[in-house]
């Protein structure tokens, strides 16, 4: 994505051109459920106008789902796999994540906020400041902790990222 691109997006004035969106583990399960919105996500990403992006953390977490049929389906959904960006202790994958610089460690530490409970949170929260145009989650508590830290990560909702999802394609050889 152009970095003009990127900055309307992060600004939230731009309509649907190429997107990254770092999905919180619960988002996935948002799909499976909702058909529509599932076609539009793999209709996108096969023109190559959505990634969809995941950690280690939201794959380990999806790959837990008890029920066969839905681990599946969210584990079909088109991903790719990114290391972290900054690790924690006994939540990090150390093959499977990059060591933060000081303003990255900072920023998980606030998320954090103390609470070893939400060290996955604050590292998929990280890593998509690193990797994504967005993070999408329904978590008020991680949206709130993230958009008080120094990320500066765009954080969306299901429903508001549906709608930016169901926009017009905007071409590449058009400009804003």
């Amino acid at each position: 994505m152009r970095w003009l691109d990127t900055a309307l997006w992060r600004a939230g004035s731009c309509r649907l051109a190429d997107m990254r969106a770092m999905l919180d583990t619960m988002i996935f399960d948002e799909l499976v459920a909702d058909p529509p919105t599932l076609d539009r996500v793999r209709s996108l990403v096969e023109d190559g106008r959505l990634t969809i992006l995941l950690t280690h953390i939201q794959r380990d977490q999806l790959a837990r789902i008890s029920d066969d049929d839905k681990r599946a389906k969210v584990l079909a959904i088109p991903a790719i796999q990114v290391n972290t960006r900054g690790l924690v202790f006994d939540t990090s994958r150390w093959d499977q994540a990059d060591f933060g610089d000081d303003a990255t460690n900072t920023a998980i530490d606030e998320i954090k906020n103390g609470g070893p409970q939400h060290a996955a949170d604050a590292l998929i929260a990280a890593t998509a400041d690193g990797h994504a145009d967005m993070l999408v989650t329904n978590d008020r508590r991680l949206a709130n902790r993230v958009r008080r830290s120094p990320l500066s990560v765009r954080v969306v909702g299901y429903g508001e990222w549906v709608s930016l999802l169901m926009q017009p394609v905007q071409r590449h050889d058009q400009h804003h």
